[in-house]
């Protein structure tokens, strides 16, 4: 038993029949028209940020997806956080040996 109609001339003849609908109240680039006039100026478009993978063992994931529940956040963002505290933590550091490391500029020679 076949469910589905065979695809005959006159059911590709009957594709083509389609209209736009007499409900339409605007032109169709109206909407597009609207955007056009009332968008903020283009700005420069954002860096494609990196990615890179971190392997946690099954204690660290469950710990890590705990503290998420509890912080109504996510994994990602406590782990964003944490490299985001551990680089200041570096910044202090090494604040007066590193340029590199405290404000992300290049120092052009660190001392080791």
């Amino acid at each position: 038993m076949n469910r589905f109609a065979p695809i005959t001339a006159d059911l590709l003849a009957r594709k083509g029949e389609a209209g736009p609908s007499a409900l339409a109240l605007k032109p169709a680039l109206a909407w597009l028209q609207d955007r056009l006039e009332t968008a903020p100026p283009p700005t420069a478009p954002a860096e494609k940020p990196h990615r890179i993978m971190v392997a946690l063992s099954q204690l660290e994931y469950e710990t890590l997806g705990i503290a998420a529940v509890k912080k109504n956040t996510t994994r990602h963002l406590i782990a964003r956080e944490a490299l985001d505290f551990y680089f200041s933590q570096l910044a202090h550091e090494f604040h007066d040996q590193c340029r590199c490391v405290s404000n992300a500029a290049s120092c052009g020679g660190c001392k080791p």
